[in-house]
């Protein structure tokens, strides 16, 4: 398994989804490149990070924010967006760290980062 960095860092590479390691993460599964992002009367393609799925080490030991600063710092060009979040201590995570939601109904996705 190939490590977050070397896979974001490989953008000419496929494939564009992939679990990756990260400090922290027994699971940590994300995707890269355009998303469409915007309101219902503004859309357009954003190169992002996607996260779409993860598994903690250990719960509340801070390895989901080490990710997002690490992200933030390394990749400030992209929007880093959360995918399906369903447990209410991630969304308060989230919202808590800045992010915005961007749908409604089941399985809320979060974005933060230069989408508007």
């Amino acid at each position: 398994m190939i490590t977050l960095k070397t896979f974001l860092s490989a953008d000419h590479v496929h494939p564009r989804n992939l679990y990756v390691k990260f400090k922290g993460f027994t699971d940590l599964y994300v995707r890269k490149g355009p998303y469409l992002i915007g309101t219902e009367n503004s859309r357009e393609y954003k190169e992002s990070i996607q996260i779409a799925n993860v598994t903690a080490r250990k719960e509340g030991r801070g390895a989901f924010r080490g990710l997002i600063d690490f992200l933030e710092k390394n990749y400030p060009e992209r929007v880093i967006v959360v995918e399906c979040v369903q447990t209410e201590r991630l969304e308060a995570i989230c919202r808590h760290m800045g992010f915005e939601q961007i749908n409604v109904g089941i399985g809320l996705h979060f974005a933060k980062g230069d989408f508007s």
